[in-house]
């Protein structure tokens, strides 16, 4: 096992806010250290969750040893109050990384998986975005004078 703690993210909905004390204690009781909390709202869910409609919705950044992450993990799938959970993998951010540029948290999302990149079939019916943009960027900003001459040329 690892010696060194990591730093994560865990985002979850909860069915009641005494979840989160509950939450916290089983946190403490991994061994985790919360470096920052973020504020509890309950949110009106787009569908029934568990048989709830409403729920608690927070964020935490916490400190924890690796092996001690499942710990965490198996507690939160046996919990009935937890709706809904995620935890993501964080890096420390140095103070003066330009990347991070109204990041209010110290911590940033490590990007395990990137996008798939799907191409679009070569026809002559279909533009993509890239290519609009492109035109766009070569066509020059005309005054009104010029646009008058130049409707006045399509009209004829």
């Amino acid at each position: 096992m690892d010696k060194e703690a990591k730093n994560y993210e865990i985002g979850f909905l909860l069915s009641s806010e005494d979840g989160y004390r509950d939450l916290i204690g089983a946190m403490k009781a991994c061994q985790a250290t919360i470096l920052n909390e973020g504020q509890i709202s309950r949110a009106k869910l787009a569908y029934p969750v568990k048989k709830e409609n409403f729920a608690y919705f927070g964020y935490l950044y916490f400190s924890i040893n690796p092996g001690d992450i499942e710990n965490l993990n198996s507690w939160l799938k046996k919990n009935a109050g937890v709706l809904r959970f995620f935890i993501t993998r964080q890096e420390v951010v140095k103070e003066g990384d330009r990347n991070l540029v109204g990041r209010s948290a110290s911590v940033q999302t490590e990007h395990l998986l990137e996008r798939p990149k799907f191409s679009q079939p070569k026809d002559s019916a279909t533009v993509s975005s890239r290519e609009i943009s492109k035109k766009t960027a070569e066509t020059r900003i005309l005054s009104n004078e010029d646009l008058e001459k130049k409707l006045e040329e399509i009209l004829k």
